[in-house]
């Protein structure tokens, strides 16, 4: 299992953000947009324009949330 994280905006194309294993990213997943990360920190940049974030904590640490 690859560690990434999915956003899927309400317009445009989806972004995955991937955390180790880029290249094996591009082998297995359909979408275009592949971001690398060290650190969730580093995912903030991305969503800045965005107004309002909708999450699914069942499947990420409460903690990564509030960063």
């Amino acid at each position: 299992m690859q560690d990434c994280l999915l956003f899927v905006p309400l317009e445009g194309e989806p972004a995955l953000f991937v955390k180790r294993e880029m290249s094996r990213a591009r082998r297995e997943s359909p979408l275009a947009n592949l971001i690398s990360y060290r650190s969730v920190k580093d995912i903030l940049q991305h969503l800045k324009p965005m107004k309002r974030i909708g999450m699914q904590l069942d499947v990420i640490p409460t903690m990564m949330s509030l960063i």
